[in-house]
């Protein structure tokens, strides 16, 4: 089984890729704006760099995976309200 974490490299997304090691192929999808791939070092997934307000990219990558995780977040309450 293949699974897609949106917002991966963040520090909850990187522990649900850390529970996920062993039971199923990971694909990270993250922007790096508050996560970070150092989160993810050491842990066997897929990283792509991209948005999930990006339409092409999200419907091609939850085309090729069977369950999603979604954790994206901003930084800050206020950077959040502002988008």
């Amino acid at each position: 089984m293949k699974i897609l974490v949106t917002g991966g490299a963040g520090f909850i997304g990187s522990h649900i890729v850390e529970y996920f090691q062993d039971r199923a192929e990971v694909c990270v999808l993250d922007n790096l704006r508050s996560g970070f791939e150092h989160n993810l070092v050491g842990l066997q997934c897929e990283l792509m760099v991209g948005s999930i307000l990006d339409r092409d990219l999200l419907r091609r990558v939850m085309r090729e995976t069977a369950r999603r995780d979604s954790c994206p977040a901003a930084i800050s309450m206020l950077a959040s309200r502002r988008r």
